[in-house]
């Protein structure tokens, strides 16, 4: 049976352990998945301020976007294997669909309503870093970006939006994981009403 759902989506203030991704988009837990990640918020002196940093882990091997190389911003990176992660104003319906290859490369942009998007978003300060441990028999990503280029974007504070992380993975074949539960009979990640409140703490 899947675990309980989620409530809220969880920020922390200090680094820990990653949250096992493992239901998948249809609502059920998948068998093969063996997926991680977390979002935790690093205070900086730089005058950019606090900065939001995702991390996530997946089972060797991946197939990553053609071309694809850590730090370069390059779309269409869903259609191979890739970690996302998505933040809403729920007040004004606003959001930013970010896509992170296990290459590094990313692609991000925001949208005015699900699958009506606005704008892709060339962020200027993002860091970006990628990993195999082979030990482990995992890929590793860590991406993170100034807070404040998110709020600009979406007109609110981290505190006050909702989201979800998802990914798509073993490629070409594909499965769709999500921390929210979705529903639908066709996975679809661009559904903001059923993302989780975002929990700073």
């Amino acid at each position: 049976m899947p675990d309980a759902p989620l409530s809220t989506l969880l920020i922390d203030r200090q680094p820990g352990a990653l949250r096992p991704l493992v239901t998948d988009a249809l609502g059920t837990d998948h068998p093969n998945a063996d997926a991680s990640y977390a979002l935790t918020i690093e205070p900086t002196d730089a005058p950019s301020g606090r900065r939001l940093v995702f991390h996530f882990s997946a089972a060797l091997p991946f197939e990553a976007a053609p071309g694809s190389t850590c730090g370069a911003f390059q779309a269409e990176l869903w259609k191979h294997d890739c970690a996302e992660f998505f933040l809403v104003n729920p007040a004004n319906g606003r959001y930013l669909e970010f896509n992170i290859s296990p290459t590094g490369a990313w692609w991000a942009a925001s949208f005015t309503a699900p699958r009506q998007q606005e704008a892709e978003q060339h962020f200027q300060n993002v860091d970006c870093s990628t990993t195999t441990l082979d030990e482990d028999k995992l890929w590793a990503i860590e991406f993170s970006l100034p807070a404040t280029d998110i709020e600009a974007v979406l007109g609110a504070p981290l505190e006050a939006l909702c989201g979800n992380v998802t990914a798509i993975l073993q490629s070409p074949d594909q499965i769709f994981l999500t921390a929210a539960r979705l529903g639908g009979t066709q996975p679809d990640f661009h559904v903001p009403e059923s993302w989780l409140p975002v929990v700073v703490a």
